[in-house]
């Protein structure tokens, strides 16, 4: 057997996709380890025609990561279909938001599968994390990738008018990462100051089924509140023209390249965010006084 490491910056790929996205391909892939910075493949000498989408970073399993790691190359696999009609999307586990993301994208959900056969052949795409790419010097490169990925859900939303004064998304409890996984203990306070005002909407992700749905309401909001973290950079990328509240702050959007550009993309859109630091508390709450004055502020702009 062979040891092979795939998808780093000094990999050659075997072919690109619209001229950006390097492909790796690699025969009789007997097992996939995943590193922060490649994934390390053992193969063997199997023959097989049947292809395979490799999708899954170490990350997987944190829900922002998996978006900015993983689903942005689900335009890929559709640009691969074409290439190569029976190609399979391989991912490591079954999750909710992982589902909603296919189902935006169109892909069959007999297309998904959860193992390698003995005998196969599996592409692979460059291997970037949130936290690696300010070691790859692809700044350029990934920014046309979020661009991509943008334009290729947005033109599948609604034309669509501010509908709500305010919409809210509390945070979520379900396949929260357990490593960052954490409780607004005031959340049921907000959820009852923004349902005050008469034309607002609570939205609980957890119920998300396809992502498009959920980009739909984003849309719709004159004033969407978010908490910091996935909620905040997965959903504001795709707002315009809205005032963004953001309950926290910390630094993925102002240390890593990655945050910076997928918060800059939201920027240039002629959004307004704002952050709301936590009360001097042990526990992770937020003032309501706060929330309301900029609510407030903001509501007739």
């Amino acid at each position: 057997m062979t040891e092979k490491i795939i998808g780093t910056k000094d990999s050659n790929p075997d072919l690109f996709i619209d001229n950006i996205y390097p492909i790796y391909i690699v025969n009789s892939v007997k097992n996939i380890e995943l590193t922060y910075f490649s994934w390390n493949v053992t193969v063997n000498n199997n023959i097989s025609t049947d292809y395979y989408y490799c999708l899954d970073t170490i990350n997987n399993e944190a829900f922002g990561h998996w978006v900015y790691e993983s689903a942005l190359y689900l335009v890929v696999y559709n640009k691969l279909k074409l290439i190569y009609p029976n190609i399979k999307l391989y991912i490591l586990n079954k999750k909710n938001y992982k589902f909603s993301y296919f189902k935006a994208f169109d892909i069959n959900i007999d297309d998904i599968v959860y193992s390698l056969p003995k005998n196969n052949i599996v592409l692979f795409n460059k291997y970037i994390t949130l936290t690696s790419l300010d070691l790859l010097n692809l700044e350029n490169t990934y920014n046309l990738y979020l661009e991509n990925y943008y334009n290729s859900l947005i033109v599948k939303c609604k034309p669509i008018e501010k509908y709500y004064d305010i919409v809210y998304f509390p945070r979520g409890v379900l396949e929260n990462y357990k490593g960052n996984d954490r409780v607004i203990f005031n959340q049921d306070s907000i959820i009852s100051l923004v349902e005050s005002y008469n034309n607002s909407l609570i939205y609980h992700t957890d119920n998300t089924k396809n992502l498009i749905d959920q980009i739909n309401i984003v849309k719709q909001a004159k004033i969407l509140i978010l908490d910091y973290g996935s909620s905040f950079i997965v959903n504001s990328f795709f707002c315009s023209n809205q005032t963004i509240i953001i309950l926290g702050y910390d630094n993925l959007h102002t240390d890593y390249t990655s945050g910076k550009l997928i918060i800059n993309n939201c920027v240039k859109r002629n959004n307004t965010i704002i952050f709301i630091e936590r009360l001097p508390h042990p526990l992770l709450l937020f003032s309501l006084d706060e929330i309301k004055e900029l609510i407030d502020n903001y509501i007739n702009i």
